[in-house]
């Protein structure tokens, strides 16, 4: 939970706090982290996801440049540093309006139902 709560507040905070009650020996332990140690520390796995992404545009077909918005998806997202990679690769540091999961699923949903529809 210790962890979680960092990453979160990470997301709005340079430095953030947490406490984890009980972690050993019945010792609670405090817990601090930069956003710029996170970054570090997180380097390799936003490579990948940027990887990703170029891979999953190519394989579409899709230039980063042809898209009209991207719309991002789960709690990761609202990391800076998750933004900054996507932007790197997409040419752009503004993404839609932040939808929760059930919006996304029911539009992936509706659009999949008229592809369906117009065959």
């Amino acid at each position: 939970r210790g962890v979680e709560r960092i990453r979160k507040l990470l997301s709005t905070m340079p430095v953030a706090q947490a406490q984890v009650e009980n972690l050993a020996n019945d010792a609670d332990v405090n817990l601090s982290l930069a956003r710029t140690e996170m970054v570090e520390a997180c380097g390799p796995i936003y490579s990948e996801l940027q990887s990703f992404l170029v891979n999953t545009l190519k394989g579409a077909g899709i230039e980063a440049a042809s898209l009209d918005s991207v719309e991002l998806l789960g709690g990761g997202t609202r990391m800076p540093s998750v933004q900054d990679a996507l932007a790197e690769v997409l040419g752009t540091s503004t993404f839609g309006h932040r939808l929760d999961d059930a919006a996304m699923a029911l539009g992936a949903a509706l659009v999949t139902m008229r592809r369906a529809e117009a065959k």
